[in-house]
């Protein structure tokens, strides 16, 4: 917030300079504020639209922005397609799965398995519910031979740690970066 002391000041100054105090003319200070279009604190690996589209034709969306250091707002929904995989075309809306909420990074955790590494401990402040959340870039995927980033969750199968975590990751619908 340091735009709001700048412009103050230069408000002051233009009121200085505007009630005289001399014979000499002297131009008043010209002012530039330059807007950032990015602030690097609000984006990291996790800012994106995020899709995964399982074997049935459920394609679920998440849209997750940074609010703060630790602190996201995510919104989501989930869409039902006939065809089942790949969840071509507009697909139905299915009731009572979209919605916004928020997560905060509360930490981490070493996870092992086909993406063993270390892992950010998510919480729900609305509700107090534990994930774990994974990016990971470079992941080829079996449609294709492209590589994307993918994001993983934790396995609803997944045994619980002492913390009320989850222990592995749902490595079999992860959401693609869009």
């Amino acid at each position: 917030m340091k735009l709001v002391p700048l412009l103050s000041c230069s408000a002051l100054i233009a009121l200085i300079s505007a009630c005289g105090g001399g014979g000499d003319t002297v131009a008043p200070a010209t002012v530039v504020v330059t807007p950032t279009t990015t602030n690097p604190i609000l984006t990291d690996k996790y800012t994106a639209t995020w899709k995964s589209c399982r074997n049935d034709g459920l394609l679920r969306t998440l849209v997750i922005t940074k609010k703060s250091e630790s602190i996201y707002a995510v919104s989501f929904n989930a869409t039902a397609h006939d065809g089942g995989y790949p969840c071509a075309g507009e697909g139905t809306p299915i009731p009572d799965t979209s919605g916004i909420g928020e997560f905060q990074i509360v930490g981490t955790k070493e996870v092992f398995g086909s993406t063993a590494g270390t892992v950010d401990k998510i919480i729900d402040p609305a509700n107090g519910e534990k994930d774990i959340f994974f990016v990971k870039d470079g992941v080829v995927v079996t449609d294709s031979k492209n590589t994307v980033t993918v994001l993983y969750y934790g396995s609803s199968s997944s045994t619980i740690d002492s913390d009320g975590f989850p222990n592995l990751l749902d490595t079999i619908n992860p959401f693609r970066k869009q």
